[in-house]
């Protein structure tokens, strides 16, 4: 891109890669979550009916067969190759599409106008809506309710019709722009087929990608970076220093942490599964994000304040906007808290029943009592993690001013007096 000089790059970091044969909920919120570091996870996706089906032989994309499975279902489809422009598409018609061009051979860069990219589909709920059998099942501490909040509110809240598990497949050359995931969320991605190269950036050099008006540039790689970018983004060169950068091969799960901006590039024709979540690991770092989108909308329209009638109708303009602007209002957020607790709940007594009866049995093997135990440890820790961010929520000065928080906060209050009760209760 015009705007750049040659420069000399540094190295880039190493990621860790980490079998999952190594992990229960434990080990990954310690070992993973909780550090908040990109990880390539192994031994997950090869168990995927995803994984054995959607393939061919060789190990690429079985582009006929998902036609034919997926056809008459709709998907959006970005053209990458100039302003990014999104057309819905029928999936089946897609991957015809992709069938067609690798028989032309111009699944590659030699086709700059062909580089469609299937993003965002809702792979999950279409599966839901036909009867489809899923074809993957993540583990617990990726993808279960007691773990991923983000996708329990979805499901509560719009019976199964939103969420945010996705299906992409792109053709080599279609990429993903710098960003940071949707509310400051986790996000994992795991490829079915094909080969994707991943640029990540430490939170401490965010700064750096971002404009004053809190814009991120296109990329930081040298030959991407937009037009006029040193004055723009003046240290972008110094954070493309400081980068995280691999490649994913078929068969890896990449563990996303928020706030990491992250680009991604197709390197050939890939099929990933993509989920974005957040939990106890991360819901501090939500709320703040969330914090930082109030300040802003009443940074926008705080100078029309004396225009509405009462300071409520303000209140309740400011998380319109704020809901528009992030997807998520405070109502949104309580509600989400309150449907986490009332199962975290369920979870510590469930755990504490198991530990009970691991350490009356003496049958019982060494394993399922460190398993019951590491439960336990789990559903108390999340139970800890929930009980903090919930109480500096209903501390803002925004729930108070606003009706629609104020309405939810009495199922998230009685969630939060369980959860006391059941941390006071003692192991008999």
């Amino acid at each position: 891109m015009a705007g750049d000089e040659p420069e000399t790059s540094m190295a880039a970091a190493a990621v860790e890669r980490v079998s999952a044969k190594e992990l229960n909920a434990r080990a990954f919120i310690e070992r993973i979550a909780v550090p908040g570091r990109p990880v390539v996870l192994l031994d997950i996706v090869p168990a995927w009916a995803a994984f054995r089906e959607w393939r061919r032989a060789d190990g690429e994309a079985d582009c006929e067969h998902l036609a034919a499975k997926f056809r008459r279902l709709q998907g959006p489809v970005v053209d990458c190759s100039g302003a990014r422009d999104t057309a819905t598409w029928d999936v089946g018609e897609y991957f015809t599409w992709v069938a067609a061009q690798r028989d032309r051979d111009t699944l590659g860069y030699d086709d700059q106008k062909n580089l469609l990219y299937l993003k965002d589909w809702h792979l999950v709920q279409d599966c839901r809506r036909l009867g489809l059998q899923i074809p993957y099942e993540a583990p617990d501490y990726l993808a279960a309710p007691l773990h991923d909040w983000l996708n329990l509110y979805k499901d509560v809240t719009t019976s199964g019709c939103d969420d945010f598990r996705f299906c992409y497949a792109g053709v080599a050359g279609t990429c993903t722009l710098l960003h940071h995931d949707v509310l400051c969320s986790h996000s994992w991605s795991a490829n079915i087929s094909g080969l994707k190269r991943w640029v990540f950036y430490p939170p401490e050099v965010s700064p750096w990608l971002v404009d004053r008006r809190g814009d991120a540039a296109s990329s930081a790689a040298p030959g991407r970076r937009p037009q006029g970018w040193e004055k723009q983004w003046p240290k972008l060169h110094l954070a493309w220093d400081r980068r995280l950068e691999f490649l994913q091969e078929a068969g890896e799960l990449v563990f996303v942490p928020s706030g990491w901006y992250h680009e991604v590039e197709n390197l050939t024709f890939a099929v990933s599964i993509n989920h974005n979540w957040l939990n106890a690991s991360n819901a501090e770092k939500v709320w703040g994000f969330l914090e930082a989108e109030m300040e802003a909308v009443h940074k926008t329209i705080g100078d029309l304040q004396d225009t509405f009638e009462t300071a409520e109708e303000y209140a309740a303009q400011c998380q319109t906007l704020m809901k528009a602007n992030c997807g998520l209002d405070l109502a949104g957020w309580m509600t989400l808290l309150a449907a986490a607790a009332e199962l975290a709940v369920e979870s510590v007594t469930l755990a504490r029943k198991q530990v009970r009866e691991a350490e009356a049995t003496a049958t019982t093997t060494t394993t399922t009592r460190t398993d019951a135990r590491d439960n336990l440890w789990v559903a108390q820790w999340v139970c800890d993690r929930l009980d903090e961010v919930a109480q500096a929520t209903l501390a803002s000065e925004a729930v108070a001013a606003s009706s629609g928080p104020r309405e939810v906060v009495p199922r998230l209050v009685a969630a939060l007096q369980e959860i006391a009760q059941n941390q006071n209760a003692a192991i008999e």
